[in-house]
């Protein structure tokens, strides 16, 4: 079994090899591509993205997922190589139904649409793009038709990037926080405004450029291993360990991001500093990644399958230090903090509901689906426990987040100096690694293996600003 195990990491491999390779003509687009390139990446984007789709439908992928699956059920089912065989065989399963020529057109699609969209953004000519955007939704109907037996026509679109999730449990969420957030927003937007003008002043973009590598730097990005380049739309993207690009771009009348994002992710780094049992931190950057304005990524020394209770707690205060340095250096937090909650939730949830970490439910495993937990699906499915001990998860998770951001605030608060340079440095640098950080705040607090709960797969760990 280890022999087909390993064939199938090889054509994972040189799957992902494909893909990695289409992501660097896609970032090659977003950042010098003359616009008569277009023509011809669109035809080279749909030719490695069929290619690859070709070899992950391959039918031998299929019999060595078959082949391996008493293997799979022979291991712990939150093991890593489990855990590989079930989710390929899921995203194989899935990935069957669509033609690769679909793949390709799709793909050649997406690269045109980024051109035209390109072209017209400077003038905020809508009409240029519409037929574009009018062929993506006709495009994404035939991607749905694809997987037959939905309820709604969003649902299996929803299902790619957050799986076990459809329209309705969407709905039934917004449907809640409709009701919380639409009178809070009424008394934010009651208050009189807040005076930001010094934020919106004339900052010359050459300035920005050198102030943000300036902190990159400190933060630790290797430009031995990454770049960054302006865009049109920032993000971070990973070809390797070894090339891991970032790009951005600047507003000459407009501080506020760069400036929130570099109190954030000082958040973050200070807490993985000084918190004992938290993973050694790696990284931290202000610059936008993706949907996330900044990035803190941890890595573990150690492979642990193991984790305690008191270092899962140190890492629930970790997620919120950005959040707790935004309130304790501005006097409010940001919605930039979104991901790092949801991150957080998680993980209470896991500790009340499937690890006992809760004397209040106990050593009782409330799961909510057969399915693993990181996988997206949450307490909207199907679940074999009352509504009364669903409340008092419920209850607990809250009480477990809510004491974590206290410790989070104190943590910062206490070591307030710190917080603060750590800040001018990322201001400054826009990225510094482990070995800065212990110039300007000194060395962290020592690690300890924990003992206690099952924990996922020990690969970097990121909190992230959204």
């Amino acid at each position: 079994m280890e022999a087909k195990l390993q064939e199938l990491k090889t054509r994972l491999i040189e799957i992902n090899d494909l893909e990695s390779a289409a992501a660097v003509l896609s970032w090659d687009q977003s950042t010098y591509m003359p616009p008569g390139g277009v023509a011809a990446r669109a035809r080279q984007l749909a030719t490695l993205r069929q290619l690859a789709h070709e070899k992950f439908t391959d039918p031998a992928i299929g019999k060595l997922l078959e082949d391996l699956r008493p293997y799979e059920e022979s291991l712990p089912y939150d093991s890593d190589e489990a855990s590989l065989i079930r989710v390929t065989r899921r995203e194989y399963e899935r990935a069957v139904k669509v033609p690769p020529s679909f793949m390709a057109q799709l793909s050649s699609h997406t690269a045109e649409t980024y051109q035209v969209w390109a072209e017209a953004r400077p003038t905020n000519d809508f009409a240029v793009v519409q037929p574009y955007l009018e062929k993506t939704l006709d495009l994404s109907r035939q991607l749905a038709d694809f997987f037959p037996g939905y309820e709604h026509i969003a649902d299996p679109l929803i299902d790619f990037p957050d799986y076990g999730m459809k329209a309705s449990t969407i709905r039934a969420l917004f449907t809640e926080l409709r009701e919380q957030l639409v009178p809070l927003v009424q008394e934010i937007t009651a208050q009189p405004a807040v005076d930001n003008s010094c934020l919106h002043q004339s900052f010359p973009e050459a300035q920005q450029l050198a102030f943000g590598l300036e902190i990159v730097k400190r933060l630790g990005y290797d430009f031995d291993r990454g770049r960054e380049d302006k865009t049109l739309h920032p993000y971070t993207t990973k070809f390797s360990l070894g090339d891991v690009r970032i790009t951005t771009r600047v507003r000459e009348n407009d501080l506020s991001e760069a400036l929130f994002s570099t109190i954030h992710e000082a958040g973050h780094a200070l807490g993985a500093w000084l918190l004992p049992g938290v993973d050694k931190l790696h990284k931290v950057t202000i610059i936008p990644r993706g949907r996330a304005l900044g990035v803190t990524q941890l890595v573990p020394e150690e492979d642990r399958m193991n984790i305690g209770e008191s270092d899962l707690n140190n890492r629930l205060v970790f997620i919120l230090a950005g959040r707790a340095a935004e309130k304790l250096v501005f006097g409010e937090y940001s919605a930039g903090a979104e991901n790092d909650l949801v991150q957080a939730t998680r993980l209470a949830r896991r500790m009340v509901a499937h690890w006992g970490m809760s004397e209040k439910v106990g050593p009782v495993a409330c799961h909510v689906t057969n399915e693993h937990p990181f996988l997206g699906r949450d307490v909207y499915e199907q679940r074999e426990f009352s509504d009364h001990t669903a409340r008092i998860i419920d209850d607990e998770v809250t009480r477990m987040l809510g004491e974590a951001a206290d410790r989070a605030t104190k943590l910062l608060s206490d070591n307030r100096g710190k917080l603060d340079a750590l800040a001018g440095a990322l201001e400054q640098q826009e990225m510094l690694d482990d070995v800065e950080v212990v110039a300007i705040i000194g060395p962290a607090v020592p690690r300890r293996p924990g003992d206690a709960a099952t924990a996922e797969a020990t690969s970097p760990s990121q909190a992230a600003r959204t």
